[in-house]
């Protein structure tokens, strides 16, 4: 699948997506966060090879539209998914980046947010 990130003005940006049958999605994006937050995805689904996420979504057939709304966020927010990791893993990236973290905090940061989404994810705990 191509990504292509088209800049529109200083404000906007479009994300399109062209899947390898030709067909698209696309959405317009706010600069400053919504572009970054699409970057990271894009890079971390990449280098993890990741297929569940969000760009494994796009390129099977969901819309980007598809990608947004209270259905979807409960579906980001699900540690048992990989989709769900995924969310996790960018936002610990954005804060990383926004806060100027090391990448060693960063990755700490990462290591105890998947050891405690997936033992909840696994195990019932009661008070």
């Amino acid at each position: 699948m191509k990504v292509v990130f088209h800049k529109d003005s200083h404000e906007r940006r479009r994300l399109e997506c062209i899947r390898p049958d030709r067909s698209t999605t696309s959405a317009d994006l706010e600069t400053r966060s919504l572009l970054r937050h699409d970057l990271v995805h894009f890079l971390v689904e990449s280098k993890a090879r990741l297929r569940n996420s969000v760009f494994g979504a796009i390129a099977r057939g969901r819309g980007l539209d598809q990608l947004t709304g209270p259905d979807a966020e409960v579906e980001m927010k699900d540690p048992g998914q990989e989709i769900g990791t995924t969310e996790m893993v960018v936002a610990i990236l954005q804060g990383a980046l926004r806060d100027e973290m090391t990448p060693g905090v960063a990755l700490e940061h990462i290591s105890r947010a998947l050891h405690r989404d997936v033992l909840q994810a696994h195990f019932s705990f009661r008070k």
